[in-house]
């Protein structure tokens, strides 16, 4: 037994140790907390974990053992792509503020915009190159992930039951904290400080990794089949109790892709078919029999027969949209620097990366985010055909969602995810340069 603990402690090294770590407190993070206050320094940890600790731990160590040798620091046109655009995205900022370094820096200007953003990228490259060549360590990361998900998951379910939020689970809309109670209408179950929307991507995620699973299970395995889609009803209901439209929209067209990758794959097309139709059965019977919040984010009129706005205008998402377009107008070419436009505007940054790097960045950084985004689809595309995996289809789709409705360059779980989906197309082909 202890030789057995022992070899599963060695088998992952000082650096994969920290990364699950890492992840774990992705998954339950600390509340804000001050570290630095009695020494009269304000740098609270408005990182909303301590993540940002353990990030500088990962890189430092990372970095000794690239100087003494002992680990390959490999780079391709994708990471570069992306090193150009947070060069050029921070370089225009810094125009704008007439090279001011301590004002682009200064908390209060930008909630460490560019800090969170350099840290989530050079994060980013490591998890990679731990990542490649160790699918242990993605496996165990993922299962990380879909039993934490599960919990929660199961906590949503407590606080529906008992009427009253448990262990660390509240509500993005407030009912929780305002009537002390929950509102199975109205509340938006999230835990530990999350995001409502942060946590149901999260919840995509996980989801994308089990119904992978599912369907590659041969169908005489019932068991294992009936284990993944106990798994799967529990992240579907969680995903529900956030009440995030586009978590339910991506989860819906998670099914679809799914349905349609099976059609092509042509292998056990009925019975996992007839699998992915169970649980649009669920979800279909969730949302509209029990009690969730979509039965009102959905609804096109209240019950006094007013028209729901908050529905027309997606939560509120069009107009920030719209006025970012208005702030951002006047300067297309060159974008406005994040920092005059979070100072300037009170809606915050857009909820969407096009749009956000269009205003900041201007043309030149849109255009360099599509060449990113066009370098990771090539690249997916290619190890989707070799490997015919429907699990970095399915991620591709849950990130992008993430882009198009999340301020993601400070979203970890984001970062961490698409390092997994990035890592495993380099496994099937390793045509990399060299730094």
């Amino acid at each position: 037994m202890i030789l057995d603990i022992k070899k599963f402690i060695f088998k992952y090294s000082y650096i994969d140790w920290l990364i699950i770590l890492y992840l774990l407190f992705i998954i339950i993070p600390i509340s804000p907390i001050n570290i630095f206050e009695e020494i009269n320094l304000s740098f609270s940890l408005n990182f909303r974990t301590i993540n940002f600790l353990i990030q500088i731990i990962i890189l430092s160590i990372f970095f000794l053992e690239f100087i003494t040798k002992r680990v390959n620091f490999n780079i391709n046109w994708f990471k570069k792509s992306i090193i150009v655009l947070f060069a050029y995205s921070f370089f225009i900022s810094l125009i704008k503020q007439d090279f001011n370094l301590e004002k682009i820096l200064e908390y209060s200007n930008s909630d460490y915009y560019y800090l969170k953003y350099f840290l989530n990228i050079s994060t980013f490259f490591v998890l990679i190159n731990q990542f490649i060549n160790k699918d242990k360590l993605i496996q165990y990361c993922k299962n990380l992930i879909i039993n934490s998900l599960v919990i929660i998951s199961f906590l949503f379910i407590l606080s529906q039951f008992f009427g009253y939020p448990v262990l660390g689970v509240s509500d993005a809309a407030g009912v929780f904290t305002e009537k002390g109670f929950i509102d199975n209408l109205y509340s938006r179950f999230t835990i530990y400080g999350w995001n409502a929307n942060e946590l149901s991507l999260f919840f995509n995620f996980a989801t994308a990794f089990v119904i992978s699973k599912l369907v590659k299970n041969n169908f005489e395995n019932k068991f294992y089949n009936i284990y993944n889609l106990t798994i799967l009803i529990f992240l579907i209901n969680g995903t529900i109790l956030t009440g995030s439209r586009m978590g339910l929209i991506t989860l819906i067209l998670s099914f679809l892709i799914s349905i349609i990758f099976i059609i092509f794959k042509g292998s056990f097309i009925k019975q996992n078919i007839g699998k992915l139709i169970f649980l649009i059965s669920f979800t279909s019977a969730r949302i509209g029999f029990f009690p969730n919040v979509f039965l009102k984010r959905f609804a096109f009129f209240y019950e006094t027969g007013e028209v729901n706005k908050n529905l027309i205008q997606l939560g509120g998402k069009l107009n920030k949209w719209q006025d970012s377009l208005n702030y951002g107008s006047n300067a297309v070419i060159t974008g406005t620097g994040v920092i005059d436009f979070v100072s300037k505007t009170n809606s915050g940054l857009p909820e969407n990366l096009f749009l956000e790097l269009l205003v900041t960045s201007g043309i030149g950084g849109l255009i360099l985010f599509l060449i990113v985004l066009f370098l990771f689809i090539k690249e997916n595309i290619v190890y989707i055909k070799q490997s015919n995996d429907l699990e970095n289809l399915l991620l591709t789709f849950c990130l992008f969602g993430g882009i198009i409705s999340l301020n993601i360059f400070t979203i970890k779980s984001f970062w961490f995810v698409l390092a997994i989906c990035y890592a495993k197309t380099q496994l099937q082909y390793k045509q990399i340069e060299k730094f």
